[in-house]
C-alpha cells in the first residue's frame, strides 16, 4: 500500500505550512519513491483519495509508482 505525503514549504504567518509537493511513499515509510526523506508529521493522504493540483505532484515519485503498479506483459515467442 502507498500513500501521498506532503513536502511542506516554510511556515506562513499564522503557523500554516503550505504543501509544496506531494510525494509517494510506502505506507509508514520515511523515504519517498524519488528518494527524498520526509517527516513523519507531514500531511498524508491515501493515493486513491482526492486529487491535489497536478503541478504539486512529484513526477519522479509518480513515474516510480507507475512502474510498481503496471503489470508486466510477458513477451510472446
Amino acid at each position: 500500500m502507498h500513500e501521498m505525503r506532503a513536502e511542506h514549504g516554510p511556515a506562513e504567518p499564522g503557523g500554516d505550512r503550505p504543501v509544496d509537493f506531494w510525494h509517494v511513499v510506502a505506507s509508514g515509510a520515511d523515504v519517498a519513491l524519488c528518494g527524498r526523506v520526509l517527516h513523519r508529521d507531514a500531511a498524508v493522504q491515501p493515493v486513491q483519495d482526492g486529487e491535489p493540483a497536478a503541478e504539486q505532484y512529484c513526477e519522479p515519485c509518480l513515474a516510480a509508482f507507475r512502474e510498481k503498479v503496471t503489470p508486466v506483459t510477458p513477451a510472446t515467442p
